[in-house]
């Protein structure tokens, strides 16, 4: 992290996200808190997911979405490793509150949190956005209000057919379910019907999101 330290005081290390590392920094030159996310290329990657990621900043930071967390800046660390600087959000992560158990995800709860997380996603990808995706441990959730603040995820591209709709839609539907069956608790559950762990959902809910999550059934 050397190439960061003439403009950035790190704190410390964070472990709650999986596969990349989580950095507490602050902005030496008006003490802002920050998060330093550092991403390796990801394994399978065919169209240079980490340029894309590095380039997306520059459309973000032009304009702004209330759903979204703020990007300040993108920083090569290396040729395979990149450094993404945003706010620091304090409110707990929605993974975490999954886990946790503590708190009821009714299906209107769901269908309002995820309405924002789509509204974000839309707007990216009519920003020409590459990198949209989302899942359970990049969306904060805000005590009390459920006001949502998401970061887009890195992910493996192919080599040509940049993510579209159908992809954001699948997204919305992995994590639907994800919130619904409380998997990332007990990924054992990944594996079970949704119509068996949540049997109070309407056939319709549940046709819909397994057609997204399945289009060849």
């Amino acid at each position: 992290l050397e190439a960061l330290e003439d403009g950035y005081e790190i704190i410390g290390e964070l472990g709650a996200r999986r596969d990349v590392r989580t950095i507490m920094a602050r902005r030496r030159s008006d003490g802002t808190d920050v998060l330093v996310t550092v991403f390796r290329k990801p394994e399978g990657d065919e169209g240079n997911a980490l340029s894309h990621l590095a380039s997306d900043p520059n459309r973000l930071a032009q304009h702004s979405h209330p759903n979204l967390v703020r990007v300040h800046e993108a920083c090569w660390l290396n040729s395979d490793t990149l450094a993404l600087v945003t706010d620091r959000v304090r409110y707990p992560v929605l993974e975490e509150l999954l886990i946790r158990r503590n708190e009821e995800f009714s299906p209107p709860r769901v269908a309002m949190v995820l309405r924002d997380i789509n509204s974000a996603i839309e707007w990216a990808r009519d920003g020409k956005i590459v990198h949209r995706h989302v899942d359970p441990s990049s969306v904060f959730v805000e005590p009390g209000s459920d006001r949502v603040l998401l970061s887009f995820v890195l992910r493996p591209l192919p080599r040509a057919d940049m993510p579209g709709p159908d992809d954001d839609a699948r997204t919305i539907a992995s994590l639907a379910r994800a919130v619904l069956t409380r998997s990332v608790a007990d990924p054992e559950r990944d594996r079970l019907p949704l119509g068996e762990l949540r049997p109070g959902l309407s056939d319709r809910l549940i046709e819909q999101t397994d057609a997204l999550l399945d289009p060849e059934r």
